[in-house]
């Protein structure tokens, strides 16, 4: 041990310690510690040149040089640079202003290869704000993606599943591609629906398919036939204002002709064939056969049937109207409606009680609980109809307007006894009659009745009214009725 001027060294040779608690300061030029020795320092020890671990030569000025492993329990603070030729591991952090990796390319992004060495690709590279990726595996994008103009999304299997595309000028679809819409629908504008129609420049061919619509409209010019049918099978429910030609309803070819539905409109329509079949039930003006004739088994039913000549019926004639002639030679029943008149006329202080008006006999009106007694009640030959109630007043009493009349239509059904009846229908008020100088109130009248009062063949028919508050209260107080009945003779049965 000692100073070595030689060198300008301080040396501690082999086999030999050298131990002090004082500080050493060694102004030569370097301090070599020799093999299978150490130099601890307890306090700190400072060096104001280099420091050259595992060597002997110069490591310049304030550099440390290490030629072996260095195991560091604590921090390394490096205020300028740290190189390596080796590993340098950390459990630690490894820390500085800049990490700098020379077998790495600038431009590529650098990722953990093997054992976590740091590694770049050609493959994947960023430039100013663009990142370019060879390829990239599937991902979820949780945000929006947005493609510059000129951008190209390309591949044979891309999928896109929910979401909306929308702002895209325009798709080109490969020349065998296809647009599966399946699952959903195609939205266009109804100008884009009839571009799409006219940009066809040709006949479009749906195959077995249906074409639906709500109207078919053909604009072609007269002379072109505007539909072309190939089957020859009847179309339910076709109906046309005009009908030109219809093959197989041609004259003298009625065992080839075509079984018609309906013709629900025809201008003018002319056969020489028998129409024997069916109805007619349009509503048409006339019918005029010239000098033919109109022949039936069956019925003739008309509102007015005219004729200048005569009209023969082998069976019945029936009318729900008027049958007006000149003159009628009939060797049969008239079978229709007739209308009838039953005038009950009465007179008495009759009150507030409820009256059977006398139908079949004058003036023998008969009180409330009377029931349908001979004086009141009419047998019906047929069935019919209580049609209208008129009621005029003559009293010497005074009438009070206010005091209306309650009007009811009784029954009894053929096969029970006279002793009851059954009021049909509703109750009927009418306002009592005024009986002024000059007075359209003097008349009062039901109108005409529903025919909810109606009565069957052989059911005896009666009448009653029932003034409300007063009534008549004089002997001499006269009431007027007349009650319209309509006779249905069909029901009569011969």
């Amino acid at each position: 041990m000692g100073i070595d001027d030689s060198q300008d060294r301080f040396v501690i040779h082999q086999g030999t310690n050298f131990a002090t608690d004082s500080t050493i300061e060694i102004g030569a030029n370097m301090v070599v510690v020799g093999d299978a020795h150490s130099l601890n320092v307890a306090h700190y020890a400072a060096v104001l040149g280099g420091v050259h671990v595992g060597g002997t030569s110069d490591p310049g000025d304030d550099n440390l040089i290490v030629d072996g492993t260095t195991t560091l329990t604590g921090n390394i603070t490096a205020t300028g640079n740290l190189t390596a030729s080796n590993n340098i591991s950390s459990s630690g952090v490894i820390q500085g202003g800049s990490i700098r990796a020379n077998d790495l390319t600038a431009g590529r992004l650098t990722f953990a290869g093997t054992d976590g060495l740091l590694v770049d690709d050609a493959d994947l590279t960023f430039a100013t704000a663009t990142l370019t990726a060879t390829n990239i595996a599937a991902f979820n994008l949780t945000g929006k993606l947005t493609a510059g103009n000129g951008i190209e999304i390309e591949g044979n299997a891309f999928d896109i599943n929910g979401g909306t595309i929308d702002g895209v000028s325009s798709v080109s679809i490969a020349e065998e591609g296809i647009i599966d819409a399946r699952l959903g629908d195609i939205r266009t504008s109804t100008a884009q629906k009839l571009a799409i129609l006219q940009g066809a420049a040709s006949n479009i061919d749906i195959g077995t398919h249906t074409l639906r619509a709500a109207t078919f409209y053909s604009d072609v010019a007269t002379g072109t036939a505007p539909l072309t049918v190939t089957s020859t099978t009847a179309v339910a429910n076709l109906q046309a204002s005009t009908v030109a030609t219809i093959a197989g309803l041609a004259p003298n070819t009625a065992t080839t002709q075509a079984t018609q539905g309906s013709i629900t409109t025809a201008a003018n329509l002319t056969t020489v064939g028998a129409l024997n079949a069916g109805s007619i039930t349009s509503g048409f003006t006339s019918i005029d056969v010239g000098a033919g004739a109109i022949t039936t088994t069956g019925t003739v039913s008309a509102e007015h049937v005219l004729s200048s000549d005569d009209i023969v019926a082998q069976g019945e004639i029936s009318a729900s109207g008027a049958i007006i002639a000149l003159s009628a030679s009939i060797a049969g029943p008239i079978r229709g409606k007739s209308l009838q008149l039953y005038n009950a006329n009465f007179k008495g202080n009759l009150g507030t009680t409820e009256v059977y008006i006398p139908l079949a006999a004058q003036p023998d009106e008969q009180t409330g609980g009377a029931g349908v007694k001979e004086h009141t009640a009419i047998i019906m030959p047929c069935g019919g109809r209580v049609k209208e109630i008129i009621l005029r007043q003559h009293w010497t009493s005074t009438i009070t307007t206010s005091d209306d009349i309650s009007w009811k239509m009784y029954t009894r059904a053929t096969g029970t006894r006279m002793n009851g009846s059954t009021q049909v229908g509703d109750t009927i008020t009418m306002v009592n009659p005024t009986q002024g100088e000059a007075d359209a109130n003097n008349t009062r009248t039901t109108g005409e009745l529903d025919s909810t009062y109606h009565f069957d063949k052989y059911d005896a028919l009666a009448i009653s009214m029932q003034w409300a508050s007063t009534g008549p209260t004089n002997n001499a107080d006269r009431i007027y009725i007349t009650v319209v009945v309509e006779h249905d003779w069909e029901t009569i049965g011969y």
